[in-house]
């Protein structure tokens, strides 16, 4: 199984997913209560797990917290600018 990870993208102090036992595979603890959280991997086994081939699942390799050309609420929620924006997400099922 390949990992597309992009836990160093967000850096958390003291996420609340600590306490939540499906998520410590996913944390990988920095320093003092800073902690990475792969998003990206829990969100691809999710899929899994419910029942989607991994052939089927397809994961971007930008990553919106560095590349600017995109927005992002976690890396702009770390500015004072007030940057904000929208994205949407369009999900299709084909039918053979």
């Amino acid at each position: 199984m390949v990992r597309l990870s992009k836990k160093d993208s967000y850096i958390k102090e003291n996420p609340e997913q600590k306490f939540d036992p499906k998520w410590l595979p996913y944390l990988e603890k920095k320093r003092n209560n800073l902690y990475a959280i792969d998003i990206v991997s829990f969100n691809k086994d999710q899929l899994i797990q419910a029942g989607t081939k991994e052939e089927n699942i397809i994961i971007s390799k930008i990553d919106t917290a560095k590349d600017k050309r995109f927005f992002s609420h976690y890396r702009d929620s770390k500015t004072e600018k007030g940057d904000v924006g929208r994205f949407a997400c369009l999900v299709g099922l084909k039918s053979k």
